[in-house]
């Protein structure tokens, strides 16, 4: 007997492709959720019909069909669907994923065990377009899992590049009350809930694959100057840490409002050396110096890899 409920909600766009199994491996779960709600975002295929016609089929009176009578995207979608929610635990899942039979159970079953976990992410298989496995187990990043079903705690680093995936974490809705989520309207859903619960040391690993995380293939790209393709490479990334600044700039703004959470000092010194990191790789990106790349050295721990 669980003392907690559990949602499940999925955005849907254009994935009438691979939904179908997506499907059939969250009605299979070994542990059924109490709620599992779907809201389409203008589909222009026949993904609303294809999922309303298996909520018909199998009988899901728990299940909730929404559409969307406009397109939001992908994140606001998300975002309004937390809101929906009524249960005590929150799955995010992907349109195109296959879950393992035991994964709400799995997961459900550690975070009941320690109240500490505010958010569980597991190991997911990459497959291709057909199911195959098409790389090693990933666990983080390009971290491998080893199956080893160890359950560890992610230390705070403050530099906020999100090493899991979305469709493979949850999380107790309850953060969502401890925090202003919407201090920060530019945050994806993932990121939000895994910024918050890193904030309150609350994130956990599970070394375990519980999902088949689909990757479709790539289109070719056109062909480019070497030079230009290089000169927007170094645009992109600095973009990319410009954005992780203001997500450190937002955590101690967090921090400042909340002065109950744990280790106030030491975390805000953490991130004012992880916004000191990011400007420094801003500095070598754009001059590529070997004095820059040798200052930077002292911020080793506040690099992603």
């Amino acid at each position: 007997m669980y003392n907690n409920s559990i949602s499940i909600i999925m955005g849907t766009y254009n994935g009438k492709k691979y939904i179908y199994e997506q499907l059939e491996s969250i009605r299979n779960q070994t542990l059924a959720a109490m709620e599992v709600i779907i809201c389409d975002d203008q589909s222009q295929d026949d993904t609303f019909r294809l999922i309303n016609s298996f909520i018909r089929k199998y009988h899901l009176n728990n299940w909730k069909l929404i559409r969307n009578t406009e397109n939001k995207g992908w994140q606001k979608n998300f975002k309004d669907l937390i809101n929906l929610t009524t249960g005590d635990i929150i799955f995010f899942a992907d349109q195109d994923d296959i879950w393992l039979n035991k994964k709400v159970e799995e997961m459900t079953n550690i975070i009941e065990k320690n109240n500490d976990i505010l958010l569980l992410y597991s190991g997911y298989r990459l497959i291709d377009e057909k199911g195959s496995p098409i790389q090693f187990n990933v666990f983080s990043g390009n971290k491998k899992c080893n199956n080893t079903q160890n359950i560890t705690r992610v230390k705070f680093k403050g530099n906020y590049h999100f090493t899991a995936l979305g469709s493979v974490l949850c999380f107790r809705k309850s953060i969502l009350n401890m925090t202003d989520q919407f201090l920060f309207e530019e945050f994806a859903h993932d990121l939000y809930v895994w910024v918050t619960a890193d904030i309150l040391d609350g994130i956990y690993c599970y070394d375990k694959v519980l999902t088949l995380h689909r990757k479709h293939a790539n289109n070719a790209t056109g062909s480019t100057a070497l030079r230009s393709a290089e000169k927007r490479n170094i645009e992109n990334r600095i973009k990319s840490i410009d954005f992780k600044i203001k997500v450190a700039r937002y955590c101690e703004q967090l921090l400042r409002q909340n002065e109950w959470i744990k280790n106030q000092n030491r975390k805000q010194e953490v991130l004012r050396a992880s916004r000191r990191c990011f400007d420094n790789r801003k500095e070598l990106l754009r001059k590529k110096s070997i004095w820059k790349w040798i200052m930077n050295l002292r911020y080793l721990n506040y690099y992603e890899s």
